[in-house]
């Protein structure tokens, strides 16, 4: 039997919502790598607070690859459709997983009875009070970012292996992270004197190609308009520019341990600018 024809209500309802796609664009759908990406965020956050850079830098990358898909297929208001879309739902399948991921990573923590200031709620007096037993934890754990930070931001004494920001990309002053001097005899030294050290120095070849790859990047990124570099170098200035704020605090070239993911990204698309592109269809290039 034939299909009876759409009724009147449902051909406006296909009239409008093929206008409304014109207008705003489809919603992406579920993108789990969003998820996966805020898991990975949190984590690094728990490793070092840089990862809060991170998010804020992917964030806003993730809002404009929105609004470029959109734009790029031929949405009316690309910006505009990405808020309708997409704008909440991928906040919160990044930055509250990010958030949940980062307080996992501090369960040691809340567990404990007689953690380094795991007690402070308990031992002051003030609003927290009202909360139920259960999240007795969520003002100490407060007050300890607190404490941490602020001694941090505030630390300025001079130290011999201080470095400037100015200087990670070429590991310009490595940490000393241990040195000893031996005398004939000591410790089987068999000259007049010996040396044993362990300093924080990076890969050289990556770190010796660091700096030339990033302005690559920069340059390619502004003559080809490739995503790929600006990707690359979003993650390098979120881990490495937020520094340039504090030069006058007592940091070390060990941070950079946060920028070696963008630094390698970064030597590899050169390399990928060297070599080419793989052939198609296992043909030779030029085949």
């Amino acid at each position: 039997p034939e299909a009876a024809p759409p009724t009147a209500e449902a051909r406006r309802r296909r009239r409008t919502k093929s206008r409304d796609v014109i207008n705003f664009g489809p919603r992406l759908g579920a993108r789990p790598w969003i998820f996966a990406a805020g898991i990975s965020l949190g984590l690094a956050t728990g490793v070092k607070w840089s990862g809060l850079y991170a998010l804020a830098a992917f964030g806003i990358l993730l809002v404009l690859w929105d609004v470029h898909s959109r734009y790029r297929a031929g949405v009316v208001h690309p910006w505009l459709g990405m808020f309708i879309r997409d704008s909440i739902p991928s906040f919160f399948k990044l930055v509250p997983i990010a958030l949940v991921t980062y307080v996992t990573c501090w369960t040691g923590w809340i567990r404990s009875d007689d953690a380094w200031d795991r007690q402070w709620a308990a031992d002051n007096f003030g609003w927290w009070r009202a909360l139920p037993e259960w999240l007795d934890w969520l003002p100490s754990l407060a007050h300890y970012h607190y404490t941490a930070y602020s001694f941090h931001v505030g630390l300025d004494s001079e130290h011999p292996y201080m470095s400037n920001p100015w200087g990670w990309i070429v590991q310009w002053r490595p940490t000393s992270f241990y040195y000893e001097s031996y005398d004939r005899g000591d410790m089987g030294c068999t000259v007049a004197k010996c040396s044993s050290a362990i300093t924080s120095v990076g890969n050289p070849v990556v770190w010796g190609l660091a700096a030339l790859a990033v302005l690559v990047c920069l340059v390619v990124w502004i003559i080809r308009r490739d995503v790929r570099p600006a990707v690359i170098l979003a993650g390098l200035a979120a881990t490495w520019l937020p520094w340039f704020a504090y030069q006058e605090r007592t940091i070390f070239t060990f941070y950079t341990i946060v920028m070696v993911p963008f630094v390698v990204l970064a030597v590899t698309y050169c390399l990928t600018l060297v070599w080419g592109r793989a052939p198609v269809s296992g043909r030779a290039p030029g085949g």
